[in-house]
Formats: structure tokens, sequence, C-alpha cells
């Protein structure tokens, strides 16, 4: 839409035709958004230009992005406007705030006179318009009440609240809002089946209101009415917020016993529900009353131990056992054919008329060691093409249907606003490109395999041997370990080459100057854990930090493949243990060893193929 240039109106004149033709696009049941759109149609379809010029001037007002949590709503944030084509407040010329400030007490349309007198306030700081703007709020939020349909009523509400509250908790028209929100809650006194209840008192302890105690009572009937509520339908969500809000009173209140019990009532309540998915069961829902009730049940073994009930922790956990491997049956499968015909043509080609320890060097060039920038660009490109995976959290479980990690979703606006959550997807994103790495490195194997069926540890002299990455006392052991996994038996190679590749970046720490131990408060020393490892200062100054992201991954994250502690605890599954990320790893360790040997440093010489350390 063309928009006309106001320059030479000084003021606009609201005539009773204007306020005519407005009654058809304010009333109560219209959303916002709606209302710059409706107001563009009018400016289309009049001739008058004092007309037009007006309609298109609060189209724009209308049109403005409000961002709630912000000092000023109306700021400019480029990523909205652009993404949303709305105006900003840069747009607004000094003859459209004249024409704004003339106006906001003409329009007998509080929504259009809240916003207006808001914006006033918030970008102009005229303290004039403050109690117009939440007066005008507040009669929005009058005009529009019922309790269950909340929602906009409480918008109106939280926008009245920003203004109020910016002016400071002392001042009178913030004392006035808190008594009108404080009688609002009493006068619902929890009888909502929704949110409304329970936001508008959120909104008050945010603002640190006095007298929250007497607002217990009335998340108890929320609680009580909740217990009610379907179990077929699992909508628990208001019974949820309630406990917590609860919880958070008592807490602020100091009352410890009073907190105790109500972990242990909100625990109750789910495993009350948890049980009630099992009565209800249907057997058009088979599977998903299953898994709903376990991770209820798992919820409440969180509430039970935040109550200090150990009794009922280990009961539920024991009940849990079979219900979280009965889980894993409902799951569905996604398989992906992958064709690997001409991965063995290419292992025939690479290895004709090679010796032993040519092919076993070629073979651990194939592997692919992604930096931590191309894993970077992996994970932001991923945000860019498929944005709905940032919306949810990912669960990662077990053979036994146990939950080993949760990935929490990032900000898709910005992706490293949380480094170590960032990271973590990386980690992740590392894993996956391991996997398929495995799965693909699996024909170069089984081509050596076919001439060589029984690998033997002399036949890896040459890549242990004279070796600055392995010390002499150690050369012995890592044969067998490596012998073990190109032979097939990667149970073996795992828990052989584990604690030795644990060792190397024990012993690479001291080398940089770093420490490995820590004391402990008798006097005792103790190891550093692998991660505290990883991180070491002398470490990451000294050593490459894509060699040190991929074997942190491979050893100790859990949203990597964690097989360090997975092996030393006995928790790697079956599947891992003979996995592609497991075969990727012992590829890892050929390929990390070739580096320092002289002798495949030499093979690589002839071959042609010199690595670039």
């Amino acid at each position: 839409m063309l928009y006309l240039s106001l320059s030479r109106y000084k003021f606009m004149e609201i005539t009773p035709e204007i306020i005519q033709k407005l009654n058809s696009v304010f009333n109560e049941q219209t959303w916002e958004y709606q209302y710059s759109r409706n107001l563009c149609t009018l400016a289309e379809h009049t001739t008058d230009i004092n007309e037009q010029a007006i309609f298109q001037l609060l189209a724009k007002v209308m049109l403005l992005p409000y961002h709630e949590n912000q000092k000023n709503p109306f700021s400019i944030r480029d990523d909205t406007c652009y993404m949303t084509g709305a105006f900003n407040i840069s747009s607004f010329t000094d003859m459209d705030w004249s024409n704004l400030q003339n106006m906001v007490d003409k329009l007998n349309y509080p929504i259009l006179t809240a916003r207006i007198a808001d914006l006033l306030w918030s970008t102009k700081k005229n303290y004039n318009y403050t109690k117009i703007a939440i007066e005008a709020y507040k009669q929005c939020a009058e005009a529009i009440f019922d309790k269950e349909n909340w929602v906009k009523y409480f918008k109106c509400i939280k926008k009245a609240n920003n203004i109020a509250l910016g002016l400071g908790v002392n001042h009178e028209y913030f004392k006035e809002l808190c008594t009108y929100i404080d009688g609002m809650i009493k006068e619902i006194d929890g009888t909502d089946t929704l949110y409304l209840s329970i936001s508008l008192i959120e909104l008050m302890i945010d603002n640190r209101a006095a007298n929250l105690q007497c607002y217990i009572a009335i998340i108890d009937k929320i609680i009580e009415n909740s217990r009610q509520t379907s179990v077929a339908g699992y909508s628990y969500g208001r019974a949820e917020r309630a406990f917590e809000l609860k919880i958070k009173l008592l807490t602020k209140f100091k009352d410890n016993e009073g907190v105790l019990s109500a972990y242990a009532d909100y625990a109750a309540y789910m495993e009350n529900l948890a049980r009630g998915c099992f009565k209800e069961h249907s057997p058009d829902r088979i599977g998903t009353d299953e898994m709903r009730a376990t991770h209820l049940l798992g919820e409440a073994v969180l509430l039970y131990q935040k109550a200090k009930k150990p009794e009922d922790v280990k009961r539920l956990r024991l009940e849990l056992i079979p219900l979280q491997k009965k889980s894993l049956e409902y799951m569905g499968t996604i398989s992906t054919p992958i064709d690997l015909k001409g991965h063995y043509e290419e292992a025939e080609n690479l290895f004709k008329d090679r010796t032993l320890a040519e092919k076993i060097l070629l073979f651990s060039d194939v592997v692919f060691f992604p930096t931590k920038q191309e894993l970077e660009n992996m994970v932001l490109k991923n945000i860019q093409q498929f944005p709905m995976t940032q919306l949810f959290t990912s669960t990662f479980l077990n053979d036994e249907g146990k939950i080993v990690a949760q990935l929490p979703p990032l900000d898709w606006k910005n992706p490293k606003s949380n480094i170590k959550l960032f990271e973590q997807h990386l980690h992740r994103e590392a894993f996956k490109t391991q996997k398929l790495s495995g799965i693909f490195l699996l024909p170069y194997l089984h081509t050596i395999q076919k001439k060589y069926a029984n690998i033997t540890a002399n036949d890896l002299n040459f890549l242990v041997d004279d070796n600055l990455f392995i010390p002499p006392h150690r050369k012995d052991i890592f044969k067998k370990g490596l012998a073990s996994g190109l032979d097939g038996d990667l149970a073996i190679a795992l828990r052989v080459l584990m604690p030795e590749i644990e060792n190397y970046f024990r012993e690479l720490v001291k080398v940089c100057g770093g420490l490995t131990t820590k004391f402990n408060e008798d006097g005792s020393e103790e190891w550093l854990s692998m991660g505290t490892i990883f991180n070491s200062p002398e470490l990451v100054e000294c050593y490459d930090e894509n060699i040190l992201f991929l074997f942190k991954g491979l050893l100790t994250e859990d949203t990597g493949a964690n097989l360090r502690n997975k092996v030393a605890h006995g928790m790697l599954d079956i599947s891992e243990e003979n996995g592609a990320v497991s075969f990727y790893f012992l590829v890892a360790i050929i390929k990390l060893c070739s580096w320092y040997s002289n002798n495949c440093a030499a093979i690589r010489m002839k071959l042609g193929k010199q690595e670039v350390i």
C-alpha cells in the first residue's frame, strides 16, 4: 500500500465520520493483528485525504511489533521487523508524533488509546501518558473479561503492569494496579478451569507484592479442582503449574516443612495420574498410555527425591524398571537402506597390490575428522533448514529404556547465546557424523579381512614401534587392542584401548605443564575427571582444539558417544559395543597413532600421501 506524505498536515482532524468508520474496526472480539489490516482497508476505500492520513497513521501504530520483555516494548528489533515486514518506530516522523499526541484523548477506543499512550510513554518518555495507557489497558481487559477465554484479558493486564512497574514499586499507579489485580484474583478465587488465576498470581509474585500468603488457599483450590481432571486427556499442566507456584511461594516464605509437604503432595498427584493411565487404558491407545505412565512415574520419582522420601523413591524406581524396558517396544523405528556396493569396489581398487601396513594406513586415511568449525556450520545449517527441531528437548534412551541424556533446544535466533548448550549440540552432530562414517568404513575393513583372516599384534609393529604417541611400556597392550579391533572383536578392543587413550591425554597434560590430580581436604590426591582433563588450559593452549573436541565427545560427553564412561561403568549396550561409533573410535586411534609413527611417515612418503600434522 502507498503511504501519503503527511508533511503538510500539522494536525489531523478527527471528524464524526471518522469515528463512525472506526466503529467498524474496533470491537472486543478482534485480535490486535487484525486492526492494522482493517485500518488499511478503510484508507483504501476513502477519497478523503484527511481520512486516509489518519487511517494510515493508526495502521502504522497497530502494526508495530510489541516486545513484552524489553524496557521499551516498541524498540527496534531487526530480526522481528525483517521477518514480519512490520514498521518500526524509526519510520515515524516528527509530524506523526505530533498528530498522535493530538488524537490520543480524542479516540474513544481503549485498545487504540492504550497503544498510542503506551507508544508515547515508552518512546518519548512523556510521563503524562502513563496513567492514560494503564487505564486504557484496564478498560480493554474489563471489556473482554472471560475467565476461561483468558489470554487477551491477561495480555492487557500484563501490558498495563509493564508500564506501572517501570514507574517503580512505590509509585501510586503501580500500587493501584496491584490492588486491582489482587481483587481480581480473590474474585475469581481459583474457579477458572485454565490458567488465568495462576498467571495473575505469578504476576503478583514477580511484582514482589505484599500479602502473598493469602494466595496459598487459592492455589490449593486450583490443585483440588485439577484432581478431577480427566486422566485420559492428560490435562495435568494446570496442576503442574499450580504445584510449582505453591512451592515457589512457600520457598519465599522460608517454610521448609511446607515445601517438603508440597513436593510430596505433588509427587503423589503425578503417581496417581500415572496409575490412572492404566485404568483408563483403551485399545486404540496401545503404547501411548504405557509410555505416558512411565514418564509420569519418572516425574514422581524426582519429586519424591525433593520431598526427601527415599522409601517412595525406591518403590517407584523398582516399578519403573520393567515399564521403561517395555516402553521401547512401542517406539517406532525409521530405517534408511544404504548401498555400500560402491564402497566395496572402491576398497578393492584402493588396496590392490598393497601390503597389510599400507592397507591399514590407507584405511585410516578414509576416516573423517570434522573440525569444530565444520560442526558449527552443520548445526547452524540444520537450524535454518529445520527450525521446528529447536522447539523440543531431545531425549536419549539406552537399551533398557532409561533416559541417559536430555538435550534442550537452542535459541534459533541466537544459537550461541548459551555456549555450553551449543557445544552439546556440536557433540551430538559429531556423534551422528561418526555413526555414519563408521558404517561407510566397514567395507574397507571387510576387504582387508578377506585376505588377512587373523591379524596379530606383530602385524602392527610398523604402527606402534618407534611411535612418540605410545609409551614404551604400553606398546604391547596397544598392539593387542588394535589387533583385536581389526580382527573384528570390538568389545575387547574398547576395553583394552580405552584406558590407554585416557592415559595418553593425562600424560599430555603433564607435558604441557598442567596437573592431573587435585588435593582433597584430608591431604589425599585424587585423579581429575576426563572432562576436566580435556578442558585443561595448558592442554587447550598447546594441542589441536579439533582433536581435543573429537575425543572429548567420543570419550566423555553425554550427548556424544561417551564411550569411556560407558565402558568404565559397564554400561555399554551390546548394540553400541559392536556398533558403528565404536568402530569409528578404533579407526580414529589408528589414524592418531599413525601421525606420530616414523614408520608410517616413511610408508606415506612411498604412497605419496604424506599426512600434514
